[in-house]
């Protein structure tokens, strides 16, 4: 609940997805990141609400952006 921004690295564990409900209900900015370009059909809603940014591709290259980014 102190975080400013809560980052996400898909495929998660058991609480991923609770982490990231209480993520999204508190306001924090989101970014979640898959090796592979997620599926609008079969993914979950929650990675699509307004704020939330996807990221897939290289690991090393989202880390760098958020780096850049929070930095």
């Amino acid at each position: 609940m102190d975080s400013d921004v809560v980052l996400i690295l898909l495929p998660g564990g058991k609480g991923t997805h609770t982490e990231l409900g209480m993520a999204i209900s508190s306001g924090k900015k989101i970014h979640i990141y898959s090796s592979e370009k997620l599926d609008p059909i079969t993914a979950t809603t929650f990675y699509y609400i307004d704020g939330v940014e996807r990221f897939n591709g290289e690991l090393e290259s989202f880390l760098r952006d958020m780096i850049e980014l929070y930095s």
